[in-house]
This record gives C-alpha cells, sequence and structure tokens, in this order.
C-alpha cells in the first residue's frame, strides 16, 4: 500500500460508524484452534481496522496483536478496548511492504475482507504447531469489490494445501478458509 492507502483508510475509518460484531464464521474457527493451559492463546488480527475481531477475541483471553495501516482505525480499536476494558497490542503497519511476522508464534491468524496474496507464505509460517488460519474475504466476481481485491476461484485451497483444511468455503461472492497447521510438522507454501 502507499500512503494514499493510509489516507483513504484513515479518510474511510473516520466517517463510518465502525462495525462492532466478528463475523460469525470467527467462532468456527475458535473451536478448532488449540487449547492453552499455560498461557493465553495468542492470536493475529491482519488489517484490523476498527478493532472488531481483536475486541472479540481479547473479551474471551486472547493474547492479541493488532495489525492495520489506518491510525484512525487503530485509534478507533484503541477507544473500543478500553471501553470494555481489554487490552490488544495494536501496531501500525503497511502490510504490503512487509510488516514482520513472527514464525510459528500465532494460535490463530484471522484475515477478514482484506488481501493479502504476496503474504500467504508468511501468513502460514506464523502459525504455531496446531494453530489455525482463518480466512474470509472476496471472491472474483464480488459486485462491489474491484477484481484486484478479490481471490480466484480455488486460490485459497491451493494456496494453503498444506495446512489441514477444516472447512472452505465459496458463496454469495465470498470465500472462507479455516485450515490448520499439524501439530509436528513444517508448513509448506505454494504459490
Amino acid at each position: 500500500m502507499t500512503s494514499e492507502d493510509r489516507i483513504r483508510w484513515d479518510a474511510k475509518h473516520r466517517a463510518a460508524a465502525p462495525a462492532e460484531r466478528p463475523v460469525s464464521t470467527l467462532f468456527r474457527a475458535l473451536e478448532a484452534a488449540p487449547r492453552i493451559k499455560s498461557r493465553a492463546p495468542r492470536a493475529l488480527d491482519v488489517a484490523c481496522g476498527t478493532g472488531r475481531h481483536a475486541c472479540a477475541l481479547a473479551a474471551l483471553g486472547w493474547e492479541v496483536d493488532a495489525v492495520d495501516i489506518s491510525s484512525a482505525g487503530l485509534a478507533i480499536a484503541a477507544r473500543h478496548l478500553a471501553a470494555r476494558g481489554l487490552r490488544a497490542r495494536l501496531l501500525m503497519a503497511d502490510l504490503d511492504e512487509g510488516w514482520p511476522l513472527s514464525a510459528a508464534r500465532y494460535e490463530l491468524v484471522v484475515v477478514v475482507n482484506f488481501h493479502i496474496r504476496a503474504r500467504f507464505g508468511e501468513l502460514a509460517s506464523a502459525l504455531a504447531p496446531g494453530g489455525v488460519l482463518f480466512l474470509d474475504g472476496f471472491l472474483e466476481g464480488h459486485p462491489t469489490q474491484q477484481p484486484r481485491w478479490c481471490y480466484r476461484t480455488g486460490e485459497l485451497r491451493e494456496a494453503f494445501c498444506a495446512l489441514e483444511c477444516i472447512e472452505y468455503e465459496e458463496r454469495d461472492g465470498r470465500v472462507l478458509l479455516i485450515a490448520r497447521r499439524e501439530p509436528d510438522a513444517a508448513t509448506i507454501f505454494r504459490p
């Protein structure tokens, strides 16, 4: 992204009423995520916007890193978290510029409505053994989205074929992938 993208997203977040509820399919991914006894499970919310998923995860006891390009979106997320007495680590970064993802760190990686094809390999590598990737996005042909922001039919299933597919759906211009990294296997990415 560019500084123009940052300006555009800042304006969008300032003008719109933020969505407060997470996408309902996120809870299906939580059912598949590993249970951690010795510490809070860790989640990464990629392109978190105003933090609706980060807030939901923090409320459930997750340790959350939430990253976005928009300072306005992150400020709204910080207010929502504070109002509910929750905490998350909010990070401003341009994901297209190569924000460094920690390898094998997260039990859950969440990507909603963000096209991140260039970072597929890093997303898979960011999963801890047994960790779950939750990706919910726009599918090619979506009536309100530019083609460059949409995934091709079958693209996510193929790209993450080294992960155990828990759920995959393409419907109504949307694509959903819930996939798990094997507990004892290295993650292999196929471009």
